[in-house]
């Protein structure tokens, strides 16, 4: 081939990559364009439950579609933190959204592998898609969460993000960290110890499958998943990892007499609120309803209600 065909190859290849850019570039300035404006994350419109009380103001029950209650960060454990970090982006307080030696990590193992199981999603990509966007795997979803994650990373302190996300993710039958701590251990979630800790961070990849309610064995397993990475980041000592590790994980239980013995209440309560505030403020409002009833009195009617049927 002669120097002139190569020559006119080389500029014909210098235009090619030179109009594929310009399309690349325009298609991701258009996609920005039509993404939603993230300053909805200054003050979240979260789902959260209608709390009913008794005149003393003690909790009686909880009408929601989710199950949440919202925390700050300074209330969230160093380990649980360092726990999240180690299972799910080791990076995060490094990084600017997204995680260039993560992401030719992943591709490299998926790529031997023959799979996609390594993901490369940092913890600020993960938050835009919960509040921005759906599950569906295609590349234009993500490129508007790598987009999404970039604004956010501009806008928002690495605290911020955290808490947005601890706030917001699924936890099985719970929304954020605060009401998952409530509902599988009956704890606030500062008080949680590294094992339970490390149980609910091991639900994050598929909440309803690892549920230590419903799966224990499935539960334990990603706890130890999850305690392993702590260990190997250097987060725990050797200790502090075997004590957990043989830490049992023992559920909160969820039979609740006191939501039977005021069962009947509640619900004249609800059809009430349901006719003056409407559905949305109801199930996901966030309304403090206090009653005129006493829950000790309630119980103790209903107990005596069983006795004398029986």
């Amino acid at each position: 081939m002669s120097p002139k065909h190569l020559r006119w190859i080389g500029v014909g290849g210098l235009f090619t990559g030179i109009a594929l850019f310009v399309l690349a570039a325009g298609f991701v300035i258009v996609l920005d364009w039509q993404l939603p404006g993230i300053t909805v994350l200054e003050d979240p419109d979260y789902s959260l439950p209608t709390r009913v009380y008794d005149r003393h103001g003690v909790k009686v029950d909880e009408i929601f579609i989710k199950r949440r209650k919202l925390i700050t960060y300074d209330q969230i454990p160093k380990f649980f933190i360092d726990g999240l970090l180690a299972k799910e982006d080791t990076r995060f307080f490094q990084h600017h959204g997204i995680d260039p030696i993560r992401i030719v990590k992943a591709a490299w193992v998926n790529t031997i592998t023959l799979s996609t199981a390594q993901g490369a999603s940092t913890l600020t990509q993960q938050t835009a898609r919960q509040f921005f966007l759906t599950l569906e795997k295609t590349w234009i979803r993500k490129i508007n969460e790598v987009l999404l994650a970039l604004k956010i990373e501009r806008q928002f302190s690495k605290k911020e993000i955290l808490t947005l996300y601890l706030n917001k993710v699924n936890f099985g039958d719970a929304w954020g960290v605060s009401a998952a701590a409530e509902y599988y251990f009956n704890k606030k979630v500062e008080d949680l110890s590294l094992s339970e800790s490390s149980t609910l961070i091991g639900l994050l990849p598929a909440p309803n499958r690892y549920k230590p309610n419903k799966n224990p064995v499935a539960a334990r397993k990603q706890r130890n998943i999850v305690l392993q990475r702590m260990l190997e980041e250097g987060f725990i000592q050797q200790a502090e990892y075997l004590a957990a590790l043989s830490e049992p994980i023992v559920v909160a239980d969820q039979a609740d007499s006191g939501s039977e013995a005021s069962a009947y209440y509640v619900e004249h309560v609800r059809r009430i609120l349901l006719q003056q505030f409407g559905s949305k403020n109801l199930y996901e409002g966030g309304l403090n309803v206090y009653t005129a009833m006493d829950f000790t009195y309630q119980k103790a009617a209903n107990q005596a209600l069983i006795e004398g049927v029986q």
